[in-house]
């Protein structure tokens, strides 16, 4: 098991004790396919998050390739001259409530309901647009 950078830590709250049960990607990486197969991927700062997604799947032998929507891309289009566009501050001047900040489960509820609200104020369909 790889060793958890002392950042990482701080910010996540995951130790590597918490990862000791945790299943190996490869023995998650079928549900994976699955569950995103004729999907778009949605994340905030998706190019990361999807960066990550391919490497595993590359480690393992396996061509993962989906279409993704950036969360923050689709936020300067649609809600300009936000200070930030980071998910703590434009959830933050938005009214969303992050629970477990930096967390998956947290994180991603977050990035739905600011997608609620996108997809609400997209009238112009930046989404198509911006759908890579």
């Amino acid at each position: 098991m790889k060793e958890i950078q002392p950042y990482v830590q701080n910010l996540t709250g995951i130790n590597k004790k918490m990862l000791k049960n945790a299943p190996k990607f490869i023995d998650i990486s079928k549900k994976i396919i699955d569950i995103t197969n004729n999907c778009i991927l949605v994340a905030h700062n998706a190019g990361f998050d999807y960066r990550v997604l391919r490497n595993e799947f590359t480690s393992i032998g396996v061509n993962f390739n989906r279409k993704t929507l950036c969360t923050i891309e689709l936020s300067k289009e649609l809600l300009p001259n936000q200070d930030s566009y980071s998910l703590g501050k434009l959830a933050n001047s938005l009214g969303i409530k992050i629970e477990k900040r930096h967390r998956a489960d947290g994180d991603a509820m977050a990035t739905l309901t600011l997608f609620k609200m996108l997809l609400e104020k997209d009238i112009a369909n930046v989404i198509d647009r911006l759908t890579k």
